[in-house]
């Protein structure tokens, strides 16, 4: 469990943090406050997944083995751990999270 930023609580799931963003925040257990993390977490995690994926790719074709990929994948399963457990949550409420929905589908269309 995550520690809320509202409560100071560990009342966030691992999974909640992990897929948690401005518009689909996580909901503490305990104080049924929400929460998210940054959205340039996400940006470098786009950026890591495919520069580690290129590079692994790459490296198993040049070599003919697998092991690269499978070395990518551990790297990433380390990030993405690091992540969860290093990234600050921030507090928020109802009104934002209905302020970034609406801007997304905004910019989605």
């Amino acid at each position: 469990m995550i520690n809320c930023p509202h409560c100071s609580e560990k009342g966030i799931t691992i999974f909640s943090k992990a897929i948690s963003n401005q518009a689909r925040p996580a909901k503490c257990t305990l104080c049924n406050q929400l929460s998210y993390k940054d959205a340039a977490v996400l940006l470098a995690r786009v950026i890591f997944i495919i520069f580690f994926g290129l590079i692994g790719w790459l490296v198993s074709i040049v070599l003919g083995s697998n092991l690269p990929l499978y070395i990518a994948i551990l790297l990433w399963a380390c990030y993405e751990a690091l992540i969860i457990y290093k990234v600050p949550m921030h507090p928020t409420d109802i009104g934002q999270v209905k302020t970034a929905r609406t801007t997304l589908s905004i910019v989605l269309g």
